[in-house]
């Protein structure tokens, strides 16, 4: 039995709001629950930065659009970890905090503009003695874009199917501080966004910027050396997640599809920041049929809704949330236009020591996302 509801819209965003309060968790100190003390009363500094570049043609559709470089703007407020959790001291006392990006999309009519809030973690090292160093920042959160595909008022646009997007983005560059309080800062930055296939079409946006920033110290660095005990095995440990998707299959076709994966991981804690491991991937996948249906080929009895997968696993590790990236190959995978390759992108986040929540993009080959997953794991 099918029910068809048309709740508040805001609901549909939930679980993109759900991903940030847990990362939250993973990543800021215990006593971030406190109606005052979450935020720290030193170490807190503000940083602008100008963007430009260019909106990244990974498909022909967006090509023939692009009328504009990419100009944007960026505003972050972080703070420098003080050495209460062991993976502070780990990462060198990182930088976390959140920021506000906004940018052009290279054709205001066909693309719009964006706007985004992020959470970030900021690691540096200075050369020798002198007072310029690199660093490299990884953002993800909501991006708001204002265009979207609409068959009626804006079908040139194939590249976003909704307004609500997830945000990633990557950055290095190089920072120099000529005085106590205030430095200059230079950098590249990679960014995406995407809804993971929840909405179709679903091709994202990528742009590829150079920036140029300042950064202020607002209360000078200190930090109190006291990190929580923690026991570290070396030996081999095993996670199993269970997760489940919605799908669409092409604007073209209407309704969503619910899409399962039961995934196996065997991993080796190796280093205090990366595991690696490798496992197994069993996807049950109901749009299958229409997608046969959709490409004009017949679905016969000895096709199947299942998919198999092998992969490699990597995991970089900050306190209780893992950042994964799992390449793989399908083993058995009726539709052929799938290719051999899949592929997934995600975060995972510890609950206690066998609990666990994941998120991730299911994709075939490196990058065409197939659908958002969410899903409970347990290890042991």
């Amino acid at each position: 039995m099918i029910f068809i509801l048309k709740p508040v819209p805001y609901k549909k965003y939930m679980h993109f709001i759900r991903l940030l309060l847990f990362a939250c968790i993973g990543l800021f100190p215990e006593n971030s629950y406190s109606q005052y003390n979450w935020l720290p009363k030193n170490n807190l500094y503000v940083d602008v930065k100008y963007h430009y570049g260019f909106l990244a043609p990974h498909h022909e559709s967006i090509m023939y659009y692009i009328e504009d470089h990419i100009k944007g703007f960026e505003l972050n407020v972080g703070w420098k970890t003080d050495g209460s959790k062991y993976w502070h001291e780990d990462y060198k006392y990182p930088y976390i905090g959140f920021g506000y990006y906004r940018s052009g999309l290279s054709n205001d009519q066909v693309f719009g503009k964006a706007n985004a809030l992020f959470m970030f973690l900021k690691t540096g090292k200075n050369i020798g003695t002198s007072k310029i160093g690199f660093y490299n920042k990884l953002s993800f959160g909501l991006s708001h874009i204002s265009e979207k595909f609409d068959l009626y008022e804006n079908h040139y646009n194939i590249s976003i199917g909704s307004h609500i997007n997830a945000f990633l983005q990557g950055t290095v560059g190089l920072q120099y501080q000529p005085f106590s309080k205030l430095s200059f800062t230079a950098g590249a930055s990679f960014t995406h966004m995407s809804n993971g296939r929840f909405k179709v079409p679903n091709q994202g946006l990528n742009l590829i910027t150079s920036s140029i920033g300042m950064n202020y110290k607002i209360h000078p660095y200190n930090s109190n050396i006291f990190p929580e005990k923690i026991h570290r095995s070396k030996d081999y440990y095993y996670t199993v997640v269970s997760a489940v998707g919605i799908k669409q299959v092409s604007h073209r076709v209407k309704g969503n599809y619910l899409a399962t994966s039961l995934i196996f991981d065997v991993d080796l804690i190796k280093f205090k920041k990366r595991e690696y491991g490798f496992g197994f991937d069993f996807f049950y996948d109901e749009s299958t049929k229409k997608q046969y249906e959709f490409d004009k080929i017949e679905f016969t009895e000895n096709d199947s809704y299942h998919r198999i997968a092998a992969h490699l696993s990597y995991k970089t590790v900050v306190g209780k949330t893992s950042f994964i990236i799992q390449p793989g190959i399908y083993l058995w995978n009726y539709y052929e236009d799938f290719g051999r390759i899949s592929n997934r992108l995600g975060i995972r986040y510890r609950f206690s020591e066998h609990l666990l929540f994941n998120i991730s993009v299911k994709a075939h080959w490196v990058a065409i996302a197939d659908y958002l997953e969410w899903g409970i794991g347990y290890a042991w």
